[in-house]
């Protein structure tokens, strides 16, 4: 599994899980909870949304 586990607050060490993580069973094709922690806050969606440096650099003229 290569997608990012979408934990709550890492940086707080909160690794419980958002609704809407990968590696919950209802998210991945095992059906299998990938990691210690279950369930743990609301869907967190995409954290980080991929652009080409065509969109990021006239955002910074």
């Amino acid at each position: 599994m290569t997608a990012d586990p979408l934990f709550c607050e890492p940086a707080f060490y909160d690794l419980y899980l958002c609704a809407d993580s990968p590696s919950l069973p209802a998210f991945n094709d095992c059906e299998l909870l990938f990691g210690a922690f279950d369930e743990g806050c609301p869907a967190c969606g995409t954290p980080v949304n991929p652009a080409s440096w065509g969109v990021i650099k006239p955002m910074y003229k």
